[in-house]
């Protein structure tokens, strides 16, 4: 997946205007389906969009509604700045600045909450918020994809990634339950409807922290 980041004072205002989504009551902490079009009304793309703060927005897809916007932010000289992590194909080797993942299954729930206590409470559905894991670092918690118990996190950075798999590893030994990676996670996606892989570019765990 691509993580784009679109800041400044104008950075609604490309979205906005190539976005099909209506932005009059999009909230800090709410994420969208970010559905870019074409000026004739046809779809380019589409995208998870979350805004972080007043003018400061996060996109996640495959990259091509993030060029889209990128390009017309561009052209219409709006005043903002576009930083953006590619996928692992366009890295060149270089570790990926947010690593993804994704908690699911019948003891989600009791695994959530070993970890993260009572910080998940109250997250409605397609919104986010920072947490803790373990009581150290911050962690994104994202509920765009599934409701509850399911739930998808943004960790930042290799070394806080690793000691995020050593915790959930773990919380899932003591719950009993089984840790799954890489194209299990698939299900959901194929239940929904659509398809995406997770846990992409994901470093080896060191189970010993």
């Amino acid at each position: 997946m691509v993580d784009t980041v679109i800041e400044g004072p104008d950075a609604k205002r490309p979205l906005s205007n190539v976005g099909a989504n209506n932005f009059e009551k999009f909230a800090i902490g709410q994420a969208k389906q970010f559905i870019p079009v074409s000026p004739d009304g046809f779809l380019v793309q589409d995208g998870i969009l979350l805004r972080l703060a007043e003018s400061k927005f996060h996109m996640i897809g495959i990259g091509t509604a993030e060029n889209w916007v990128a390009y017309h932010a561009k052209a219409g000289g709006y005043n903002v700045s576009i930083t953006s992590d590619p996928t692992s194909e366009y890295r060149q080797g270089a570790d990926p600045l947010l690593f993804r993942y994704q908690v699911q299954g019948p003891k989600a729930e009791v695994l959530l909450t070993r970890l993260f206590g009572s910080q998940l409470d109250g997250i409605k559905f397609f919104h986010f918020k920072e947490v803790s894991l373990d009581g150290t670092g911050s962690t994104l918690c994202v509920t765009a994809w599934q409701v509850r118990p399911a739930s998808n996190f943004l960790v930042r950075g290799v070394r806080a990634s690793m000691y995020a798999v050593a915790c959930w590893k773990r919380a899932s030994r003591k719950a009993s339950s089984r840790w799954a990676v890489g194209r299990i996670t698939r299900s959901a996606s194929i239940a929904g409807g659509w398809q995406r892989l997770c846990l992409q570019s994901m470093p080896r765990p060191n189970c010993g922290v």
